[in-house]
């Protein structure tokens, strides 16, 4: 966890384990037809839900949605993504669960799976989220589970409590 001015004292901290669920929409559509190495799924009856040490958001509608990246032999990215909101007068400008794999094996196409993918297939498992005032929490993802609800996939993700990390802050960083 980096959070420099310590505005997220008493809701999260560094070890805390996180738990959350994405649901959606199987039948939605590709946003990016035309483009065969990514494929992107937003719909309005998309929800990501995150619970973390006291900390709570859940995001609804196009502010979230699936990315499926896949580049034969090269890299394979499953990312479930909410942007751009507020969640106990906090305001986060970018939430990421990734999986990745720098092989490019895992997928024959951009298109959503309908089943959560092998977690073992991904070397990169991860939940990354940044912050006003230069705060960004990581974690590493440890498991992933299809939980039995009719049209809709939720993804369980749990980290242990050596996922996070504390430093400061000086720069912007992404994957």
């Amino acid at each position: 966890m980096e959070d420099p001015d310590n505005n997220w004292a008493g809701l999260v901290a560094t070890g805390d384990a996180f738990v959350g669920s994405y649901t959606f929409d199987p039948t939605v559509p590709d946003s990016w037809p035309d483009n065969p190495k990514y494929g992107l799924y937003t719909s309005e009856a998309s929800v990501f839900s995150l619970v973390v040490g006291n900390w709570h958001a859940a995001v609804s509608g196009s502010n979230c949605g699936i990315g499926i990246r896949n580049v034969e032999g090269h890299r394979s990215v499953f990312d479930i993504t909410a942007i751009g909101f507020e969640s106990m007068g906090m305001s986060v400008s970018e939430l990421v669960v990734n999986l990745s794999s720098y092989d490019g094996s895992v997928f024959t196409s951009d298109a959503l799976p309908t089943s959560p993918p092998p977690l073992e297939l991904f070397r990169h498992r991860s939940l990354d989220f940044q912050a006003a005032d230069r705060v960004r929490i990581r974690g590493v993802l440890e498991s992933l589970v299809l939980a039995p609800e009719p049209s809709s996939l939720l993804l369980y993700l749990l980290a242990g409590g050596s996922a996070f990390r504390r430093a400061w802050r000086v720069r912007s960083r992404r994957f």
